[in-house]
C-alpha cells in the first residue's frame, strides 16, 4: 500500500488543465488519506468549471488507482473558500452619511479641489446636502 507522500508524489506529475504547474502546487490536494480499504485523495475545487475539476479527478483516479492495487479509490471534492480581497478596507458607516464620492489623482496640481467643490455645488442644487473635505494624503506602497 503507498503511503500519502509517495501518492502526492505521483500527483505531481498531472498538470492543471492549460498550465505547465502540477496540481499540487496549485494546492487542490487538500488531504490524502490511506486506510485498510481504501485511499481518499480530498481536493480543494479551484474553479467553477465542471469539466476542469472531471478532468482533473479522472486524471488522479488514475494515477491513484495504478498505485493502490486492489484497494478502492475515493475522491471527495470540497468547496474552495472565496477568495479574500488584497487591501480592501473594511467599511465603517459615518452615522448619518449614506453616500462618499472621493475625487483623486496620482498627481497635484491637476484640479481636485474644484472639481470637489464643483460636485458639491452641483448635488446642493438638487437639494442634497452635502459635506466636503479636502485633504492631502501622501503614503507609500506596502511592499
Amino acid at each position: 500500500m503507498p503511503t500519502p507522500q509517495e501518492i502526492l508524489a505521483e500527483l505531481k506529475k498531472i498538470k492543471y488543465p492549460g498550465f505547465s504547474r502540477d496540481i499540487v502546487s496549485f494546492g487542490i490536494i487538500k488531504d490524502i488519506e490511506v486506510a485498510s480499504s481504501a485511499i481518499t485523495v480530498i481536493l480543494t475545487a479551484p474553479t467553477a468549471k465542471p469539466e476542469v475539476v472531471e478532468s482533473i479527478t479522472a486524471e488522479i483516479e488514475k494515477t491513484v488507482a495504478a498505485m493502490a492495487g486492489d484497494f478502492a479509490v475515493k475522491i471527495e471534492i470540497e468547496a474552495a473558500p472565496p477568495p479574500k480581497a488584497v487591501g480592501t478596507a473594511q467599511k465603517r458607516p459615518i452615522p448619518g452619511v449614506r453616500h462618499i464620492v472621493a475625487v483623486a489623482s496620482g498627481k497635484g496640481g491637476v484640479g481636485k479641489s474644484t472639481v470637489a467643490v464643483n460636485l458639491a455645488l452641483a448635488m446642493r442644487a438638487l437639494g442634497w446636502r452635502i459635506g466636503l473635505m479636502d485633504a492631502d494624503v501622501y503614503g507609500q506602497a506596502s511592499q
